[in-house]
């Protein structure tokens, strides 16, 4: 009889821990490692009432209800299955190690595929244009796709890699623009480089390079228009009429300056877009592309209240 009660106790043991995980899940092994487990909602991030769990490369098994659970097992990978009322099952296979022991589950209910799905596709279609952004040099809109990303709850994972080659890109490509704008200013290509100092600008408003330069182009442009006119007129003994006035700067020139400022405005930058228009028009008042995005700039910026 004493036998058979030590039996008893021994078997009730061996099934008996704290939270009803059995104790041959925790075992005595020198090398192991508490896992911690939340277990959430995928979407509304709520807790899972009831949420039976198994570790199929051990073929062991134990429920939850507090939508987390801690358990000690050695240094390995795991394949772990939950199951809960109204959700979908859910399979994670986990590398667990010292440095790699807090885990969170979410499982997905079945009314919210279509959401999850929806969201999904939404964050490819983001990523996606974030990588064209940044293969075209348009860092504007790379950033604005960040943003969306984060809205999105993207993974911290790719919003630091998206961060990172961003401004990896950003930094380059402004180094290059401004050595590329000071070589045209070097060769008296003033339009040309006041076109990519403006570019700068609009990437990094900061830039005091970019900004002093881009006020120093726009005088010399006024000058060299100005100094075009002089020596163009025709004076006559006999008529007190000029020839009129050339362009300040070139056909091509103007027509660069004009398309960064549909760039801006596509861009919802309206405030820079209207110093574009508005120093096209300065040179080309009869610019009737200039003039309608001029006034289509200020509606807009009307409506923002701006």
């Amino acid at each position: 009889m004493i036998k058979l009660i030590a039996t008893i106790i021994l078997i009730q043991s061996i099934f008996s821990v704290n939270g009803g995980i059995p104790l041959f899940l925790v075992g005595l092994h020198a090398e192991q490692i508490n896992v911690k487990a939340t277990i959430r909602d995928s979407l509304s991030h709520d807790s899972i009432p009831t949420v039976k769990i198994t570790i199929e490369n051990l073929s062991k098994s134990f429920t939850t209800t507090k939508s987390s659970f801690y358990i000690a097992l050695p240094a390995d990978t795991y394949d772990f299955l939950l199951e809960a009322d109204g959700f979908n099952p859910l399979r994670k296979s986990i590398i667990l190690s010292q440095a790699n022991n807090d885990f969170i589950f979410e499982m997905v209910k079945i009314g919210d595929n279509l959401a999850i799905n929806a969201r999904q596709d939404t964050l490819n279609q983001y990523i996606k244009f974030f990588n064209e952004a940044i293969k075209s040099k348009n860092l504007p809109e790379a950033e604005r796709l960040i943003v969306l990303l984060e809205q999105y709850d993207c993974s911290s994972s790719t919003l630091e890699k998206a961060r990172s080659v961003l401004k990896i890109i950003e930094t380059t490509y402004i180094d290059s623009l401004i050595g590329y704008a000071q070589e045209l200013e070097e060769a008296d290509k003033f339009a040309d480089a006041y076109y990519y100092y403006k570019k700068v600008v609009a990437m990094d408003s900061l830039n005091q390079i970019a900004l002093e330069k881009v006020d120093e182009m726009d005088k010399k442009l006024t000058e060299k228009q100005k100094g075009t006119s002089v020596s163009t007129s025709t004076p006559t003994t006999t008529s007190t009429t000029t020839t009129p006035s050339q362009p300040k700067i070139t056909e091509e020139e103007i027509t660069k300056i004009y398309k960064d400022g549909v760039s801006k405005f596509l861009a919802e930058d309206y405030k820079g877009a209207l110093k574009l228009f508005q120093s096209v028009l300065k040179y080309d008042p009869n610019h009737e592309g200039a003039q309608k995005y001029l006034d289509r700039t200020n509606a807009r910026i009307k409506a923002l209240g701006g």
